[in-house]
């Protein structure tokens, strides 16, 4: 989580700034190549951690898990995403945490491990448990980050005696509108406290409103951007609070009537945290409820729909993926999300 000392004029300068920088560089698409997408290593990965947070206790959000290198003992060091559990064997998390530039599986069994009941991933607490398989979304879009969800099946439960628990998914198609704009969400994580780190070994929590789909298309608009009605936006959107680069794959939850949280999205993707004028995007569970029940048997998906967001498009809007990454690197860092 990170806190900005950013202004919301600076962000309408920044804006500007960025179609002045686009009309330029559209002058210049046609005579020049695609650059080649190369793969991060570990220690240049950018992640999606929490800005403008508070220290969490994980007996608070005993669903909430560390995604880590099986090959890093240290589970700190080794952290890369976030996920949630939805049963005592399957966790919740992003698919472009688990996946490379061209959405191709990039793990396998034991590669990875989840970290359970772990407050700070300095110390032995909780469980360490391998991952046997993933499941990612078929209609996963790596260009556009639509559909940006997979499954992941654990080796065994976490260990009797650990702080553990599992999180209620939001009912398919969302029929209570628990993820209606203004509603307030909480999102956890031990992504960065900045753009530019540092990374804590404690869990961090932040609260945040949720945002109209019209907000969310207004802050990342077309042809530049991709919002699908597979996405959902949350922020302040003065900068103060965002997920960061680490928390990507960790929850956003909501209370339903009873007061209870469901897990309403999964951290997905953004502008460089604590950007002014945008907002977090994240999968919007309610559209997905059919598929994960599908292959988990976890979820209450009603007569709602909630198969699987299968009717939106995954294709990008514009073409020039070249070009939209030029227009990144100069308007802001990259987006928060892990290769």
């Amino acid at each position: 989580m990170v806190l900005a000392d950013k202004t919301e004029g600076e962000g309408i300068m920044g804006r500007l700034f960025f179609s002045a920088v686009l009309m330029l560089l559209l002058s210049m698409a046609v005579s020049m190549p695609a650059p080649a997408r190369t793969e991060l290593n570990v220690n240049d990965q950018e992640l999606a951690k929490i800005l403008g947070g508070r220290g969490a206790d994980i007996r608070n959000w005993p669903w909430t898990v560390a995604l880590v290198h099986g090959g890093v003992e240290n589970a700190f060091r080794g952290q890369f995403c976030g996920g949630t559990l939805i049963s005592g064997r399957w966790v919740v998390t992003a698919a472009h945490c688990v996946t490379d530039r061209a959405g191709n599986l990039k793990f396998g069994p034991g590669d990875v491990h989840v970290v359970s009941g772990r407050t700070d991933l300095l110390t032995g607490d909780g469980d360490r448990i391998p991952v046997n398989g993933y499941v990612v979304h078929p209609q996963y879009n790596p260009n556009t980050d639509d559909s940006d969800l997979a499954l992941l099946q654990l080796s065994r439960e976490p260990a009797t005696g650990t702080i553990w628990g599992v999180l209620t998914l939001i009912p398919g198609g969302d029929p209570g509108g628990l993820t209606n704009s203004g509603t307030p969400s909480w999102v956890v994580g031990w992504g960065a406290l900045g753009p530019r780190g540092p990374y804590p070994p404690n869990l961090y929590e932040a609260q945040i409103p949720l945002v109209s789909q019209a907000a969310l298309i207004l802050a990342y608009p077309p042809p530049f951007f991709t919002i699908t009605n597979n996405m959902i936006g949350a922020g302040p959107g003065d900068g103060s609070m965002d997920t960061c680069q680490g928390d990507s794959g960790g929850p956003l939850m909501v209370r339903d009537g009873a007061g209870n949280f469901v897990l309403a999205g999964v951290t997905s993707w953004g502008l460089e945290c604590g950007t002014p004028g945008v907002y977090g995007v994240y999968v919007r569970l309610a559209n997905f409820c059919g598929w994960i029940k599908g292959i988990t048997g976890v979820g209450d998906c009603g007569s709602s729909g909630g198969s699987g967001g299968c009717t939106v498009s995954g294709k990008q809007a514009f073409g020039g993926e070249w070009l939209l990454l030029a227009v990144f690197l100069l308007w802001t860092a990259r987006r928060k999300r892990t290769w």
